[in-house]
């Protein structure tokens, strides 16, 4: 195996952050781009197979072209960008729980606060109404965690210390959910998925993580009885999540049996 590139040579890109900008920015024009062609696209032919099929190319090429631009630029092969493997079993399982619970105390705290924002607005309704499944639980799991979770933790661990790296990733996955309420939540969900990387190396498990907690918000969505009485006791719901993502992740590491890679290992001195 390389040895990991040295964080204190001359021109290293690892990334750093402000590397890892660059390369934000360009995932943000690119995703936004994506999403205006794959809506004209759904809207010129609603509901067939080459529509879905078109309309998830379109969605998930751009913002994996600039993950492959910056594998390209650090490079390191892809088992080290992004590392895939075969978690055990009961990390799994863990995982599922603590996503769930993340996602339930999120929706605990945006319908709490929906009633003081601007027509009463939910900052989830309008996602929710217009994402296909095949987004939610593929396509943006898939994109979002090779970037934040691979490519951009990875570099990041070897510049600076492991929880700044940790919070540098989840700031940068907030500020892509462009409601302030929805990026509040998904820099705790951001926070969670980096931690579970770093202390894994194994991008499985918050590709896992991040599929089951959009899965709830789907399913809470598709669900009017269900969510009829999550809506009621908002805060219930949300502190049995948090009881639940809690419990799950103090039993987490204990299941962590695989060794964790070099690139996100190394931590700056």
């Amino acid at each position: 195996m390389q040895p990991p590139p040295d964080p204190h040579s001359d021109t290293p890109f690892l990334p750093t952050l402000g590397q890892g900008l660059v390369l934000w920015v360009l995932y943000v024009v690119g995703n936004n781009l994506g999403g205006m062609f794959a809506g004209a696209v759904e809207r010129s032919s609603p509901g067939s197979w080459w529509t879905i099929a078109l309309s998830a190319v379109l969605l998930a090429v751009p913002p994996l072209a600039v993950v492959w631009l910056g594998k390209r630029l650090t490079g390191r092969p892809w088992t080290v960008v992004l590392p895939i493997r075969s978690p055990p079993p009961w990390a799994a399982l863990l995982v599922v729980f603590s996503a769930a619970g993340l996602q339930l105390a999120n929706l605990g705290l945006l319908l709490s606060v929906a009633e003081f924002l601007p027509c009463g607005e939910h900052p989830l309704a309008a996602q929710l109404a217009n994402a296909p499944a095949l987004k939610l639980l593929l396509i943006a799991p898939l994109t979002e965690e090779s970037m934040f979770r691979g490519l951009l933790l990875g570099g990041f661990l070897l510049a600076y210390r492991r929880w700044t790296a940790i919070l540098l990733s989840a700031s940068l996955f907030a500020a892509i959910h462009g409601h302030p309420v929805q990026a509040v939540t998904a820099l705790a969900s951001g926070v969670f998925l980096s931690w579970l990387m770093a202390e894994s190396g194994n991008l499985a498990l918050p590709l896992l993580g991040h599929a089951v907690a959009n899965g709830v918000a789907l399913a809470l969505a598709d669900l009017p009885d269900l969510a009829a009485h999550f809506v009621a006791r908002p805060v219930s719901f949300g502190i049995l999540g948090l009881s639940i993502l809690v419990a799950g992740a103090v039993l987490l590491p204990r299941t962590l049996r695989a060794a964790p890679l070099p690139s996100l290992t190394m931590e700056a001195p």
